[in-house]
């Protein structure tokens, strides 16, 4: 009898150390700093920087702020403006690091680490299904049971029982709960189109913040994989640019040092459309404006200059962008309003997108799983 108690003694101890629960802590607030944590008892008391935060804490951000939370090494989740989130799970789970967060309303990014994929095990739930991945950088809206996933890279595998094989989402699709389809033609939808540009400008600011951030799995190479992502969206749509030039500027807005490698990025993307000299032209006077007013005592004229050699020469002759046309339009722009993230309108133009600094992630492989119970569907993660 001692044996057996012995033994059942030690086999609690291990079942408790498999199942270790863990905090999240608060990595950055950027903006007003205006959100505020509900714990499991009901007491309320303001988010801040470095607090610890534990399972079915409820997290609510107030607009005008972006919180950057880290619940493992490697896996940030940022917390869009007028979001509300629940952390139901963040814990160890033998070798598995798991974190579920329920998504109440808004907009998340998550930034997974590539290279902790064999180990991360995380998700975001929706009123529609879970949202999952091992290694990515996508973003999932809630707007009541309407949701949107949009990933910027790697492969999705979407599966239906009354499908005999599973459809692939590939980089540059969105999702919202049913078959995939393209960023473009998500965006011929007027309710999904502006929400597809939200999401897209929130990943942008989310991965130019995280490109300086230790352990965080975010590098050049996912920025510039979003940026190609922005726009081809553009010059399939043939908006002229419109939603990279608003992708464009939120990155530049959230990490100057980005503005010459998103150029160089979204012309080299469209550099052999029919319309490249005109998007390019849209983008650089987006990106100027942004990076003039992050870099306050910089020069229109000077940044305009830069980034129109920088857009030439990434194009290899095919474009052709003025930097006085672009300094113009940028200072005639100095005095026009700005226009929030989730203005009712449609996708930003180039005095449009801007967003507070912050710093940058990269995209590699993405492995997403999304369950869809109320519709019995239920996506996993590829190969």
């Amino acid at each position: 009898m001692k044996l057996r108690a012995l033994t059942l003694l030690l086999a609690a101890v291990v079942v408790a150390t498999s199942l270790s629960a863990q905090t999240a802590k608060i990595i950055r607030m950027t903006g007003e700093q205006a959100a505020q944590v509900t714990k499991a008892d009901g007491t309320t008391v303001p988010l801040t920087l470095n607090q610890e935060l534990a399972e079915n804490d409820l997290i609510e951000v107030m607009a005008g702020t972006r919180v950057f939370m880290r619940t493992f090494a490697g896996t940030i989740t940022v917390i869009e403006e007028n979001s509300i989130l629940l952390i139901e799970e963040v814990r160890q789970v033998g070798e598995r690091e798991r974190t579920l967060l329920d998504l109440k309303q808004g907009n998340v990014v998550a930034n997974l680490d590539p290279d902790k994929r064999s180990t991360n095990d995380y998700g975001v739930k929706t009123p529609r299904g879970v949202a999952a991945a091992r290694g990515t950088n996508y973003t999932v809206t809630v707007d009541g049971m309407d949701v949107l996933v949009t990933v910027t890279n790697g492969t999705v595998e979407l599966s239906f029982p009354e499908l005999p094989t599973p459809i692939m989402i590939e980089p540059g699709n969105v999702s919202t709960g049913t078959a995939a389809q393209s960023l473009s033609s998500a965006m011929s939808d007027p309710a999904t189109a502006a929400k597809a540009a939200v999401a897209m400008r929130a990943a942008a600011t989310a991965v130019a913040s995280l490109i300086n951030e230790p352990n965080s799995g975010v590098t050049s190479a996912t920025l510039n994989q979003l940026i190609t992502v922005a726009a081809t969206a553009s010059n399939e749509t043939g908006d002229n640019g419109s939603l990279v030039a608003g992708v464009a500027a939120a990155a530049t807005a959230a990490n100057p040092s980005v503005a010459e490698e998103v150029v160089q990025s979204a012309v080299s993307a469209v550099a052999n459309s029919g319309n490249a000299s005109a998007v390019a032209t849209n983008v650089v006077a987006s990106v100027t404006r942004a990076a003039t007013r992050a870099t306050p005592g910089s020069s229109v004229a000077d940044t305009a200059a830069s980034l129109s050699a920088a857009a030439n020469n990434a194009s290899g002759g095919t474009v052709t962008v003025d930097s006085d046309t672009v300094t113009d339009a940028v200072n005639e722009s100095v005095d026009a309003p700005e226009v929030p993230d989730d203005d009712a309108g449609s996708t930003p133009t180039a005095d449009e997108g801007n967003e507070g600094a912050d710093d940058g992630p990269e995209i590699d492989e993405t492995e997403v799983e999304i369950e869809v119970p109320n519709d019995n569907v239920i996506v996993s993660p590829s190969t």
